[in-house]
């Protein structure tokens, strides 16, 4: 008597519960690391980090494909070569790669001429003031990060309304980021950032969306309240029919027990009652189903959307876990790129002039010198040096030296970049983290301090000896030390070669003012027969050699205690000579 509901109530069933095995696989369920990962805040209220992302990203797909061996996200080899050398061409306008052809002026070549619009530099972090850091600890944002700047702002949103205290503090940071952030975005890995950043919301929104259609989707499936009713309805009027058939039924076999009518017209009306039951009950039930088909019918839809979107939402979640990876590869490279651009020579350790002590004690016929640093004269070179040093495509050789100078502070890892740099492409996870992310922060914190480079220097050396006049320009002035005292003195580069570089009357120049002794008068220039006077640069050093034959000199004119008449003639001029020996 109860067949129509409990019809309703089975056929219901049995498609609910097809439905619940796809709905509750996708949407309940431990899935606490996706919520994270949306949220980007851990429970404690910090920022959860790139490696927190993939983590929980990889258990959500882990979930949605219980068994199924999980292969890592698609690499990008392609993309981050030609990320590097577009802000690389930039700055020295090389034709690296097809379609990342240097921008022209005209017919000249443009390049940017300042590397903060390439790249931040590594020390370019928004922090937050003390007041608000309190209630946002951990919160950092690397110059570029559009996704981690967009979760701040509605963090510190966040925080205004539950703090309204601190509202004026919190629209002081925002301004704040919103100025930082916003110079940011206007360089060249800013503006990369901020289309991985857009794809990254896009993707994320897609997910969420996917999941409130599913939700919906499975509230469909419980029997609204209306259906029950009219299975309710629909069983009292069948009873009815039933009942009231009976009624005649009973009261026909009444009539012809009691031979009021006749047997046969008592079968006939038995018939005719039963027949009008049978239809009417046909009839009633059918129009009373329609509702419920109607239903079932929603229903076997919804488990065709919810399979489809099962398998859309599936695949949002594995754009997302690529696009994670990507977001994280971008950060790493971008930390990189700008440690290099902004210290693409290393770093030449300075000298100290000041401590030079040779000179001192030497013999008078040997002077060193050294040469005074001078701005002007350096400027002036640079100047002329520039369009020779600085060609098209000069950062590719430093880049290259850049990425096999691999930090110690790598460890072992050490060894497996530099046996094969590819690995900074495939970036497999070493244990302690992401191969890129530890090279990286490596790369980056020894950037300003790594020795110059080896290619750069050669080039520079030789420039320095085609360009005499160059070179005579950066050497004009010379410290040097007195002989006898140690007391140094700045003179100018010819004074110090006074009588190396010149003639005087057709004769050789030698070394004057006493160059054999303090006290000797200068030795005749006629009795030079041969002049050898030999100049050799290495580099900026350079030294220069006289070697003079000629007659014999009198032993007076050599260094040493000379004769004064007061003693032995005869021991004073033994004495010379054995210092002349």
């Amino acid at each position: 008597r109860n067949a129509p509901r409990r019809l309703a109530e089975r056929l219901t069933r049995d498609a609910s519960a097809a439905i619940a095995r796809i709905a509750t696989s996708t949407i309940y369920g431990q899935d606490g690391g996706f919520v994270v990962v949306v949220s980007g805040v851990r429970p404690d209220g910090s920022p959860s980090s790139w490696s927190d992302f993939e983590v929980g990203l990889d258990a959500v797909v882990a979930r949605f494909n219980p068994g199924a061996q999980q292969g890592a996200p698609p690499q990008l080899p392609g993309f981050w070569v030609h990320y590097v050398d577009g802000g690389l061409t930039l700055l020295d306008a090389g034709s690296r790669a097809v379609g990342l052809e240097p921008r022209r002026v005209g017919t000249q070549a443009a390049i940017v001429t300042t590397p903060s619009w390439i790249a931040p530099e590594r020390d370019d972090i928004f922090e937050l003031s003390p007041a608000v850091a309190a209630h946002l600890p951990g919160w950092q944002v690397a110059a570029g990060d559009d996704i981690q700047a967009e979760r701040l702002n509605r963090r510190l949103d966040a925080l205004a309304t539950s703090q309204p205290h601190q509202a004026l503090a919190v629209a002081t940071e925002k301004r704040r980021l919103g100025a930082w952030h916003s110079r940011a975005l206007k360089t060249y890995s800013g503006s990369v950032g901020k289309k991985l950043g857009d794809e990254f919301r896009k993707t994320v929104d897609e997910v969420e969306e996917l999941s409130r259609r599913l939700e919906a989707l499975l509230a469909e499936t419980e029997l609204p309240d209306e259906i029950a009713e009219r299975q309710s309805r629909l069983a009292r009027r069948l009873k009815l029919f039933a009942g009231g058939n009976v009624l005649v039924l009973v009261a026909l076999g009444a009539l012809v027990g009691f031979n009021v009518i006749a047997w046969l017209v008592g079968a006939i009306a038995a018939l005719v009652s039963t027949l009008v039951w049978f239809f009417g009950s046909v009839v009633t039930y059918m129009k009373g189903q329609r509702w419920l088909y109607q239903f079932l019918h929603r229903l076997e839809t919804a488990e065709t959307k919810l399979a489809t979107l099962q398998r859309h939402r599936a695949e949002a979640v594995e754009d997302l876990r690529r696009l994670g990876r990507a977001y994280r590869q971008f950060l790493d490279w971008t930390r990189a790129l700008g440690a290099f651009v902004h210290s693409p020579l290393g770093s030449q350790p300075q000298s100290h002039p000041g401590e030079l002590l040779v000179g001192q004690g030497l013999p008078r016929g040997i002077r060193v010198g050294h040469a005074v640093v001078d701005k002007d004269a350096i400027d002036q070179v640079c100047a002329l040096w520039r369009p020779s040093l600085f060609l098209s495509g000069w950062l590719s050789d430093c880049w290259t030296e850049f990425l096999a100078d691999v930090p110690d502070s790598l460890g072992d890892l050490k060894y497996d970049v530099q046996r094969d740099r590819g690995i900074l492409l495939k970036d497999p996870n070493h244990g302690s983290g992401p191969v890129l992310s530890l090279w990286s922060a490596a790369a980056a914190q020894q950037a300003s301090h790594r020795a110059p480079s080896p290619t750069f220097l050669a080039r520079v050396s030789d420039q320095t000896g085609l360009d005499i006049e160059a070179k005579e320009r950066l050497l004009a002035t010379v410290e040097v030390r007195d002989p006898a005292t140690g007391k140094a003195e700045v003179v100018g580069r010819g004074a110090f070669l006074s009588g190396l570089d010149k003639t005087y009357e057709g004769f050789d120049m030698v070394f004057l003012d006493g160059i054999f002794s303090q006290r000797s008068p200068n030795p005749d220039l006629r009795k030079i027969r041969q002049t050898f006077l030999n100049t050799e640069y290495r580099g900026m050093t350079q030294a220069t050699v006289l070697l003079q034959f000629g007659g014999p000199a009198a032993i007076d004119q050599f260094s040493g205690a000379l004769y004064d008449g007061d003693d032995d003639p005869g021991q004073d001029e033994e004495r010379n000579r054995s210092v002349f020996l």
